[in-house]
């Protein structure tokens, strides 16, 4: 590992962050990438990315099924829009109107 990250040329003392998936091939506390990271640089701490997180929480809320419901609405709605041109421009004049009546300007 020291090899790869000489070769990319980088300095190991802005080395202070990794973010994994969870697979062992790159989070493995005796074989990962971030063990190996850790030996050339002690304070790269390796956390979960926060996205693959998002998705976990996600996945794990919409076993409620309250919030399975309130996703199918919201699809059905963007669905009803995104079917009509004209549906879809109205819907983008009405946000637009609304957020200058609110101060915030169009999106």
């Amino acid at each position: 590992m020291a090899d790869v990250l000489d070769a990319a040329s980088l300095d190991k003392n802005d080395l202070v962050g990794q973010g994994y998936d969870g697979a062992a091939a790159m989070s493995g506390q005796h074989n990962g990438v971030q063990k190996h990271i850790l030996e050339q640089c002690c304070i790269a701490t390796c956390v979960h990315c926060a996205s693959h997180a998002l998705n976990f929480c996600l996945a794990k809320a919409c076993d409620l099924l309250e919030i399975c419901a309130a996703i199918a609405i919201m699809y059905k709605v963007e669905v009803f829009y995104n079917e009509c041109n004209k549906r879809l421009l109205n819907r983008q004049q009405f946000i637009n109107s609304e957020c200058l009546v609110h101060g915030n300007g169009p999106p």
